[in-house]
């Protein structure tokens, strides 16, 4: 009897391990793909799936929490991070973007950022907007078969155990000033009334309540279509303050914003408005998708508003970009908050840990993760704490110290792929060695 359920018990445990080999060698096929199904190129080894060779000095990491999201941001505007070119191929897209999730899985990461929408355009068939020139080569250009690569990348992501947020921005339609060869469905063409310049940008107008409805309508058609985790708005909500250059919308609170006392005030609301529609839109649809933003690090600073943070900013989310991130959170609407902290230990307007508290004691209701510029690492004259390779690892030890803190994320995926000068072989040896479980989501 007890012979006999050994080797039972033994036969059950090789056909679940052969189970598992031969879904790990053909998760990248899909049944009904338009393309014949395409296998990643070999794993890269453990040893090299990093580059360059390990930083071994600097402080001991702090232990690899059980739950933490691990994120990058994933670029596509100018085609900073993906695709490397532009292209109409499904499967060479489909191979790089492998690749690159090959990569991240070897990093132990468990959430990507992709931005979808870069320039009022997509990189996903849209009712609402011309298929991305980044991705295509031309604005309007589908691919091949008109294949949709998002959904690709979302199942592929799944299979690698990650999450996929789907990256936003909202109001940006242009960003060089050239408006030549636009599709025919890009909004400077469909609703040139809803367009304002501002420097070399072309925006959607904030304060018109019919881009309220049609950003609405974009994210609504995003939840519907797509098996995505988050959507997720960066801190492009109005457009960073130029010096000596009013934003153009005097005209549009004329005519908008008549209950209100100034035009700051107003501006916030439009904000507002965008925020709480979109949440009431993924409620709708689909309420276990997440709603995230990664604001620009400071709210406000503590001389414009005593519950400020001890910095000195020269822009701030609720006086320049008007966005009140922290009314958002108090209210609810939103599932997790990843500050951009882009500065280094130590910077004396913004000094990395002071903001980092700040922001731990005001997200109450929701996950706090922490946004790092790992674009800066020895790329910066002006602040030379970010040519010490210790840096980096110094903001993950005093994040990972702060029990509020529940992962840490990434700009962007070419940088982490730089590894310069060996900051990622340090995340992956020292601080991702282990798998990580994403940490529960506030609904």
């Amino acid at each position: 009897m007890k012979i006999t359920y050994v080797v039972t018990c033994l036969v059950l445990l090789i056909s679940i391990c052969s189970h598992g080999q031969k879904k790990s060698k053909d998760r990248y096929f899909i049944a009904n793909a338009q393309y014949s199904p395409i296998v990643t190129s070999k794993p890269i080894s453990k040893g090299t799936s990093v580059g360059k060779s390990v930083v071994t000095r600097g402080p001991l990491p702090r232990k690899s929490p059980k739950h933490e999201l691990r994120g990058v941001w994933v670029s596509t505007v100018q085609r900073v991070d993906f695709p490397s070119h532009a292209s109409t191929s499904p499967d060479e897209l489909r191979r790089e973007w492998l690749d690159l999730l090959q990569y991240y899985q070897e990093l132990n990461l468990n959430a990507v950022i992709v931005q979808i929408r870069p320039t009022g355009d997509a990189i996903y068939p849209s009712k609402y907007a011309p298929y991305s020139k980044w991705l295509t080569g031309k604005s309007g250009k589908p691919l091949d078969g008109n294949y949709d690569l998002l959904q690709f990348m979302i199942y592929t992501a799944h299979q690698e155990g990650m999450e996929f947020h789907a990256w936003i921005n909202p109001y940006r339609i242009i960003i060089d000033d050239d408006t030549t060869d636009l599709d025919s469905k890009h909004a400077l063409k469909t609703h040139p009334e809803w367009v304002v310049k501002y420097g070399r940008e072309y925006l959607l107008n904030p304060g018109i309540p019919a881009v309220w409805n049609h950003l609405t309508d974009v994210v609504g058609e995003i939840v519907k279509k797509y098996d995505v985790d988050a959507i997720h708005f960066d801190d492009y909500f109005y457009p960073y303050r130029i010096a000596n250059e009013p934003f153009p919308d005097k005209p549009t609170f004329a005519r908008y914003g008549k209950k209100f006392a100034d035009i700051n005030a107003w501006r916030r609301a439009n904000t507002d408005s965008l925020m709480w529609n979109v949440k009431k839109i993924i409620a709708k649809h689909k309420p276990r998708v997440q709603l995230g933003v990664s604001p620009f690090a400071v709210w406000r600073n503590a001389s414009d508003d005593p519950r400020g943070s001890d910095t000195k900013a020269y822009q701030r989310c609720y006086d320049d970009l008007y966005a009140d991130v922290l009314s958002w959170i108090e209210r609810g609407w939103l599932d997790y908050v990843a500050p951009e902290i882009y500065f280094n230990i130590g910077n004396p307007l913004v000094d990395y840990q002071t903001i980092l508290d700040w922001w731990s004691s005001h997200s109450e209701g929701t996950n706090l993760y922490v946004s790092h510029a790992i674009y800066k690492v020895n790329r910066q004259e002006k602040y030379p704490a970010w040519n010490d390779p210790d840096e980096i690892p110094r903001q993950l030890n005093i994040a990972r110290s702060n029990p509020n803190v529940k992962g840490l994320v990434f700009f962007s995926s070419k940088w982490l792929k730089a590894n310069d000068p060996g900051v990622t072989s340090v995340l992956r040896e020292k601080y991702f060695n282990e798998k990580a479980e994403l940490p529960p989501v506030y609904k």
